[in-house]
């Protein structure tokens, strides 16, 4: 018969183990006034472990923002994450051209510039748009570990905020290959895909977007993978921008980034999310990269880190 108190014990040191969980609350306040003249703000609790992402815009599957007029399908990520004694917030415009401005700066802030593509701080970050007032506040669920001292906080001008792709060289290679298979039935045709030519890099690890009948590489620089890395459809997306819209894949589907060590994909609210590759019927909303495994991007294929 196993010792009760033995396993008991076991579980709090895994518990201690883990990173601690904490709690994120996003109030998205409306610019403009309703029939009444009042503006009702949208409040969101979550929590959470580890890093997480919140989607603001329009789409159905978004945190926040549905009803909200002139968002993106996918307006803005609020990224979160837990490093050493405090939460990060950082908030990422998905789109180049979305501009925000930063409410209540903390008085150890560097001077950052008016108009803002990406934020990041702890405790609490207040900004405005034309179209909305946006609150984040995040807080440790237990005594310990308790968050510490606000953080510097970093700013990014439009445009610099993500890896964005900067060029248009988006094209389909080939034909319409057969079905990738995704969970449950069937599946959904995409382009035929190959790597195109270009300089080997022995020295940097590739993002891959691997199906059954070809596949698509990006090596990943340092100050991409700080950054993030979008895939999905758009152009503006460093993976993905060849498939059609007949896959599985949204126009900002997930995005790739490093965060204290460890390489993440992350859901930005896409249609049919990441899947486990050991459960393909299984949403994740985060998956480790970095273990050699990877996840699945439904529709799409296998993304996986492979070495340059």
């Amino acid at each position: 018969m196993p010792n009760k108190p033995n396993a008991i014990l076991n579980l709090i040191r895994s518990r201690k183990t883990e990173p601690g969980s904490y709690g994120v609350t996003i109030s998205l306040t409306p610019r403009h006034r309703n029939k009444s003249g009042l503006t009702s703000p949208y409040q969101f609790y979550q929590e959470v472990e580890e890093a997480h992402v919140f989607v603001i815009g329009h789409s159905d599957t978004a945190t926040l923002g549905h009803t909200l007029p002139n968002l993106m399908a996918r307006h803005l990520a609020v990224l979160t994450y837990p490093a050493d004694d405090h939460i990060v917030i950082r908030i990422l415009a998905l789109h180049p051209n979305v501009t925000f401005e930063l409410l209540d700066p903390a008085p150890q802030s560097v001077e950052a510039p008016a108009q803002l593509g990406g934020i990041q701080s702890t405790g609490v970050v207040r900004l405005q748009s034309a179209i909305f007032e946006l609150e984040v506040e995040v807080n440790f669920l237990h005594a310990t570990p308790k968050n510490g001292d606000r953080q510097p906080l970093v700013a990014w001008e439009p445009g610099q905020q993500l890896a964005f792709q900067e060029d248009d060289d988006v094209s389909f290679i080939g034909t319409l290959i057969d079905s990738v298979t995704g969970p449950g039935s069937g599946g959904h045709a995409i382009p035929a895909l190959s790597q195109e030519g270009g300089p080997e890099r022995s020295d940097l690890q590739k993002l891959t977007l691997r199906s059954s009948k070809g596949y698509r590489s990006v090596y990943m620089e340092p100050e991409m993978l700080e950054k993030g890395i979008l895939i999905g459809r758009s152009r503006r997306c460093k993976l993905g921008r060849q498939y059609s819209d007949q896959d599985g894949l949204s126009r900002i589907h997930a995005m790739v980034i490093e965060l204290e060590g460890k390489i993440y994909a992350l859901d930005l609210a896409s249609k049919y999310g990441l899947r486990d590759v050991t459960k393909p019927t299984v949403k994740v909303h985060a998956a480790r990269l970095d273990n050699q495994i990877g996840c699945l991007v439904y529709g799409a294929g296998h993304l996986v880190i492979e070495r340059g």
